[in-house]
C-alpha cells in the first residue's frame, strides 16, 4: 500500500498550527450545560504504547469536564498529569487482564483507544465476551460496542486499505493511496507515483512495517 508522503509535527508544535490548534475557551455561561453533562460521564483512555497521543487525548477530555482515567504502561507521559483522576497499569501478560480490571474498577461510560493495538485488543475482547452469560462480561461486551461501534465495522478498522477507501469515498481529504494486494505479483510501478512516498503493510500499526521511499529503485 502506497501513500503520498506527509510531514507530521511533534505534539508540542502541532498545538500551534492549523486544525491542531487548541480550542479557545468560550464564556463560562455558554459552556456550563455541556460541562455539567460531561462531568457525569467517566472515560477510560487506553494506550498500549508510550506515545504522547494518549496524554493529549486524556487532558483534552478532562478540560471539557469528563472524569478521565488512563490505562497505560508504566512510565507513560500521561501519568504526570494532575487532570487524570485515576491510573491503571497496562500489562501485556496475561493479555486482556489489565483492561478487564481497569473497566471493573473505574466503571467507565466510554472507552477511548489511543493506538491501533488498543483497538485490536478491545475487538478481540469483544469477540470473547460475545456469548458469555456472566453479567460483568456482558457489560464489557456492550461497553466495547458502544465505544467502537458495531462488530461489522471492525474489519475496516484493522485493514487500513479498506479504511482509506472509505475515507476517499466520503470525499474527505487524505493522501492518495494505491493498494497492491499481497496475492498479486508486483511487476511494475504505477506511473502516477510522485516521490517521496510511504510504503505501508496493511494491518500494521505503531510505525511498524512502514518505510519512506525516495525513488523507484528503492521500492
Amino acid at each position: 500500500m502506497f501513500t503520498a508522503c506527509r510531514s507530521y509535527l511533534p505534539v508540542y508544535q502541532a498545538m500551534n498550527y492549523g486544525s491542531c490548534a487548541p480550542l479557545r475557551s468560550s464564556p463560562v455561561v455558554r459552556n456550563r450545560g455541556r460541562e455539567d453533562a460531561a462531568a457525569k460521564l467517566k472515560v477510560l483512555v487506553i494506550a498500549t504504547q508510550k506515545t504522547p497521543v494518549a496524554a493529549r487525548i486524556s487532558m483534552a477530555l478532562a478540560d471539557v469536564g469528563f472524569r478521565v482515567a488512563a490505562l497505560t504502561p508504566h512510565g507513560h507521559p500521561v501519568r504526570v498529569s494532575r487532570k487524570i483522576q485515576d491510573h491503571f497499569a497496562y500489562h501485556t501478560r496475561p493479555r486482556f487482564k489489565s483492561t478487564v480490571r481497569a473497566i471493573g474498577r473505574w466503571s467507565p461510560d466510554l472507552l477511548v483507544c489511543a493506538d491501533d493495538l488498543a483497538v485490536r485488543e478491545l475487538q478481540t475482547l469483544h469477540r470473547r465476551t460475545a456469548t458469555s452469560d456472566d453479567k460483568a462480561r456482558r457489560h464489557i461486551f456492550e461497553l466495547i460496542e458502544l465505544s467502537l461501534g458495531p462488530a461489522t465495522s471492525f474489519p475496516a478498522m484493522r485493514n487500513k486499505s479498506d479504511f482509506s477507501a472509505d475515507v476517499e469515498s466520503e470525499g474527505l481529504r487524505s493522501p492518495k493511496t494505491i493498494v497492491i494486494p499481497a496475492k498479486c505479483a508486483f511487476q511494475r510501478l504505477p506511473a502516477e507515483l510522485i516521490y517521496p512516498i510511504v510504503v505501508k503493510a496493511d494491518q500494521s500499526y505503531g510505525g511498524r512495517c512502514v518505510r519512506i521511499v525516495n525513488s523507484a529503485a528503492h521500492i
